[in-house]
């Protein structure tokens, strides 16, 4: 997992992507929690997958 300030992402944010495609969580944070959560497609999918089949 990956932990950074909002403010901070913007310049590093196609490393963040490839990060997020090969599985990392990238946690955006402001003040020191975390605000959003960047995950690649793939994850988001089962996410999706296992959050639809459990209703």
């Amino acid at each position: 997992m990956i932990r950074i300030a909002g403010s901070e992402a913007k310049p590093v944010l196609a490393e963040l992507l490839r990060k997020a495609e090969n599985g990392e969580e990238v946690h955006l944070t402001r003040y020191g929690k975390t605000q959003a959560v960047l995950i690649g497609a793939e994850q988001y999918e089962r996410y999706k997958r296992n959050l639809f089949s459990e209703s």
